[in-house]
């Protein structure tokens, strides 16, 4: 699996956003990157945020923690079911 994850205190510096709240912030960075929509998730571990997940082969997750994940996914056209 490819990925790329930033922390929500390189988040924080990379987009200056110290002090806003996580849920700001990715309301932000949706409205920004005009991102069409994400759903909300609760991991088994407790971890909480919302994920996008691309026809074209990618997964984005922002997680309560401010923190953004970035993994490369099969996309559907890839995926094999034989």
């Amino acid at each position: 699996m490819t990925n790329i994850v930033l922390s929500g205190a390189v988040v924080d510096t990379l987009f200056n956003s110290t002090g806003l709240p996580a849920e700001d912030f990715g309301n932000k960075f949706v409205e920004s990157y005009k991102i069409e929509s994400m759903e909300p998730f609760i991991e088994q571990d407790g971890t909480v945020g919302r994920r996008f997940i691309s026809p074209e082969g990618f997964k984005l997750t922002l997680t309560s923690e401010k923190d953004i994940i970035l993994e490369k996914i099969a996309a559907p056209a890839e995926m094999k079911f034989d």
